[in-house]
């Protein structure tokens, strides 16, 4: 979803079995309503923090993985030996004991109750998001004050981390965009207008759901807790290089309802944006019942999240405008080096002119340098991963060294490389693209 106007630009959904293999086959972004799990944490802090209940430096027992809530006991997704934590600590590795500690210690007396479901419905978590397609999922939201919602001494402990209610994923993204887009909460839609014979019908354009769900203070904390998960939680793993992402991962067991089940089954996602500062995009991907490399969101949902980042980043290179990189053009007693060449195919062109020169360094590239003593420079000119400095290199040469490497080149004129579009020192992103003048 485009985080400042609600459009979403694109969606893809994948069904079926791996044995007959996976297929378009439903939309289960906008239709399939289920227990969001960790995800859900981001309204459960924002309404503590709303009401004063908790701050970010909150001091709660984490129990070192499992806590007791009247009759049942609440684990972790391990037994991590933590105990004495605080808010955001509990936030940022997701912690089902902490959280729902401190929603339970402030909202679980004096009928409270309904305070915390009050915050709920102020995000919109309990409307659908109204998008222009049939079938989409209705959202839960338990009620302590309506008899038929069942509500129980432990509701508010579970909901609190994503049970007892539901939504689609589409649902919870609109959440998670409105955090980034600074609270103001937009309607998602997929439609820009309708035309007829070329003349335009009609033009939709972006709605305002609500200028603000929530304090500004409330939303920067916020802010800070979802960079917080990648920068030192649950996804820092997957903490990109060169630019940040911010999100929560989610896994909700779906079969703990039935003890007969042959295996447990998880939900594994992971819901953000990026990038974190000014966000362009948000993003949530979702995986039912993954087998292949662990059932959490941290290593099934978020692995795709962060190649879907990285893809976008790369596309759209203008947002790597900030992101403060060294550019590698080089230069020697005032004069700008001559173009990288491969090294075996300089040394020929040496030997054919039984040149003297001095060879400095190690790799597979070479250029000749500048200055009055005939110096062969020699390394890898990718050693860091970054767009090389591609002035005076062939064409062959740049092609070879971009598209191995994924991405993808174009060029116009000439001769050899006079010109880039991206920068060198630019971090090489696979799916991305870059224009080259010869001259």
């Amino acid at each position: 979803m485009e985080v400042e106007t609600g459009a979403i630009v694109a969606i893809a959904n994948l069904g079926g079995s791996s044995g007959a293999g996976y297929d378009e086959d439903y939309n289960y972004g906008v239709g399939f309503s289920s227990e969001p799990g960790s995800t859900f944490k981001l309204a459960s802090v924002m309404a503590l923090l709303e009401d004063g209940g908790a701050d970010t430096n909150t001091v709660v027992d984490l129990g070192g993985g499992s806590g007791k809530f009247f009759d049942r006991t609440m684990k972790d997704s391990k037994q991590h030996g933590i105990f004495q934590s605080d808010l955001a600590e509990a936030f940022e590795t997701s912690s089902n004991v902490g959280i729902a500690r401190l929603v339970q210690q402030y909202y679980g007396h004096d009928g409270r109750a309904g305070q915390f479901v009050k915050r709920i419905k102020e995000m919109h978590l309990h409307e659908p998001t109204g998008i222009e397609l049939d079938g989409e999922g209705a959202p839960m939201i338990k009620d302590p004050a309506n008899k038929d919602d069942r509500w129980s001494g432990t509701t508010l402990p579970w909901m609190s981390t994503g049970y007892e209610c539901r939504m689609t994923p589409l649902q919870i993204l609109r959440l998670y965009n409105a955090v980034a887009n600074d609270g103001k909460m937009m309607k998602p839609y997929i439609v820009s207008q309708i035309t007829r014979e070329g003349r335009v019908i009609k033009k939709f354009r972006p709605e305002v759901v609500d200028r603000s769900i929530a304090s500004s203070t409330t939303i920067k904390k916020a802010q800070a807790l979802l960079m917080g998960v990648v920068e030192k939680g649950t996804a820092k793993e997957y903490k990109p290089d060169y630019y940040m992402f911010s999100g929560k991962t989610g896994t909700a067991r779906t079969d703990y309802y039935d003890p007969n089940s042959p295996r447990k089954q998880y939900m594994a996602s992971f819901a953000g944006y990026f990038p974190s500062d000014k966000p362009k995009y948000s993003c949530i991907v979702m995986v039912y019942d993954p087998v292949v490399g662990g059932f959490y969101g941290s290593t099934s949902a978020l692995p795709i999240f962060r190649k879907i980042a990285d893809r976008c980043m790369g596309i759209n290179r203008e947002l790597l405008a900030d992101t403060k990189l060294p550019d590698t053009v080089a230069y020697r007693e005032g004069t700008r080096l001559a173009g990288w060449s491969n090294k075996d195919e300089l040394n020929e062109i040496i030997d054919d002119l039984s040149l003297d020169t001095e060879v400095k360094g190690q790799g597979d590239w070479a250029r000749l340098g500048g200055g009055k003593d005939m110096e062969m420079e020699v390394k890898d000119v990718l050693e860091k991963n970054m767009i090389p400095e591609l002035y005076g290199m062939g064409i062959r040469d740049a092609i070879y060294l971009l598209e191995n490497r994924g991405v993808r080149v174009s060029y116009h004129g000439v001769g050899r490389v006079k010109g880039q579009s991206v920068q060198s020192g630019q971090p090489i992103i696979k799916g991305s693209s870059i224009h080259l003048t010869l001259g």
